[in-house]
């Protein structure tokens, strides 16, 4: 059977999964293919005979791309456009769609569209905003430093965060370096070197260091985490997250300070301090402790072991039964005077004093803390008190008795 050519199309047309219209020069449809049917939902004799763009365009649609399309067939130019149609049962739906005037020696008698669903392309484009959207969200609202350099250390995207901290808008920052915000030129090669180098390596790297406030000059202190990595062109890129650690920094500083002039008072007073790990046996204490118990090297750790060692034998009864009344709770401190023996064997006396100040929620000790003061000539003075108080009494007796 031989079919003329326009059999053909009109064959090819009912079976393309695009949706193909064809309309009068009034708009007017007078052929759509089945796939029309199909995005429409409106069966063909409901669509002959209509014009389409009144049937299946809605609230949705775009005000100003309809009466552009209006505009185009007036003028019956070809043009073409996204737009949302909708479903005969009230769900909508993009197309996109292109038109063009059928043309022929006495003029234009009328126009072909081609309506191909764009509906998933559409949703991937919003899912893709979404998550864009999102991450931007997260990033501007994160309170760590975040950017991007280029594989010459100029900004390619920054957070609000650095951009607060250098007194402008993320958008400002783009092909710029922390040169251009008031960072000092010693400072801002620094950087660039840095994360150049980091670059050249392929390497991620954690690194430390500070920047100024573009306005009052203030040092912050930072913890970054630089991870380089290459753009689809092959070119060097590297992602900078920055936590201000400058709290961290400032109070480590003051307790350095608190604990540098404890220490000098504690030298000055000579007391001995030890931290005891209850759990662990393990023992921290000052080079002064050490050096009451005649250790030349200063040493900081020792055991519960190493000072029961050093505790008279004669002694360690008492020590340890004051000791364990004061862990069970007992009594508010631990207090005890006793003998030590040094390094070298010698007896010397201290005054021994702590406290619990951790427990388990079952009441068991965890963690105490004392200090220990050598009182070897304290007791030595007690004794020649004693023995001469005691002479004085025997020579008081001795006189008495020689009156009678």
């Amino acid at each position: 059977m031989n079919l003329g050519i326009s059999d053909l199309l009109i064959a090819a047309a009912e079976q393309i999964p695009i949706g193909v219209v064809i309309s009068d020069v009034n708009h007017k449809a007078i052929y759509v293919n089945p796939c029309v049917c199909q995005m429409s939902g409106y069966p063909k004799e409901e669509l002959l005979g209509q014009n389409l763009g009144d049937l299946l365009q809605g609230p949705l649609s775009d005000s100003d791309t309809i009466q552009y399309m209006s505009a185009m067939l007036a003028k019956q130019q070809g043009f073409s456009v996204e737009i949302v149609n909708y479903h005969q049962n009230g769900s909508h739906y993009w197309i996109q769609l292109d038109v063009e005037p059928i043309v022929k020696a006495s003029g234009v008698i009328g126009f072909i569209g081609i309506q191909t669903d764009i509906q998933k392309r559409k949703q991937i484009e919003w899912d893709v905003n979404y998550q864009r959207q999102l991450l931007k969200t997260v990033i501007d609202q994160m309170p760590d430093v975040l950017v991007l350099k280029d594989e010459f250390g100029k900004f390619l995207l920054c957070n609000q965060t650095v951009a607060q901290l250098y007194q402008t808008e993320p958008e400002q920052m783009v092909g710029k370096d922390d040169g251009d915000f008031g960072v000092p030129k010693e400072l801002n090669d620094k950087f660039r070197d840095n994360v150049l180098s980091i670059m050249a390596k392929g390497e991620a790297e954690i690194v430390y260091e500070d920047s100024r406030d573009a306005v009052s000059g203030e040092i912050r202190h930072f913890k970054s985490i630089k991870k380089p990595f290459k753009d689809p062109e092959g070119r060097n890129q590297i992602l900078v997250i920055a936590h201000d650690i400058t709290d961290v920094v400032v109070a480590r500083q003051l307790a350095q300070e608190s604990e540098a002039r404890l220490n000098s008072v504690l030298e000055v007073t000579n007391e001995g301090i030890w931290d005891w790990n209850i759990q662990t046996g393990k023992v921290i204490h000052n080079r002064q402790w050490f050096r009451i118990l005649g250790y030349q090297q200063d040493r900081t750790e020792g055991s519960l072991e190493n000072f029961k060692r050093h505790i008279h034998p004669d002694d360690w009864e008492q020590v340890s039964s004051v000791l364990e009344r004061h862990l069970a709770g007992e009594t508010e401190f631990y207090y005890s005077e006793h003998r030590m023996l040094d390094v070298n064997g010698r007896v010397i006396w201290v005054a021994d004093r702590g406290r619990v100040f951790e427990r388990d929620e079952q009441g068991r000790s965890l963690r105490m803390i004392g200090s220990c003061t050598n009182i070897t000539e304290r007791k030595r003075n007690e004794l020649v008190l004693r023995q001469a108080k005691k002479a004085a009494e025997v020579a008081n007796e001795a006189k008495t008795e020689f009156l009678k």
